[in-house]
């Protein structure tokens, strides 16, 4: 399952000023963030079967889209050999502060 499409990718990074781009990196960062963000969403079986049906870039809802590539930029920038204090602003998730309150509603229960 991708829920966003190498060329999306790859748009994101350079718009980053990353654009030394190997594409079997690129597609591992890419299946990383993707997995970092759903786990953060699929908190409860209400939302476990919604993200089910989220089968590729065309079904995944815009924000969640947006949440991939703002973890796939961090994953791909900062690499884990940054100078100490210098990096992404990272939340208790693992996640990005600014992905954790974009994806505040999805992380919640759901009342029908």
């Amino acid at each position: 399952m991708a829920l966003i499409t190498y060329d999306q990718a790859i748009g994101h990074l350079q718009q980053l000023g990353l654009v030394d781009l190997e594409e079997v990196t690129l597609r591992d960062k890419m299946a990383e963030a993707e997995g970092l963000v759903l786990a953060y969403v699929s908190t409860t079986a209400t939302w476990r079967v919604k993200v089910a049906a989220w089968t590729d870039e065309s079904t995944v809802p815009a924000v969640v889209r947006a949440c991939i590539l703002l973890e796939l930029g961090a994953l791909y920038g900062f690499r884990g050999d940054d100078i100490e204090g210098i990096g992404p602003d990272i939340g208790t998730s693992g996640l990005l502060k600014k992905t954790e309150r974009a994806l505040g509603f999805f992380s919640k229960p759901v009342l029908v």
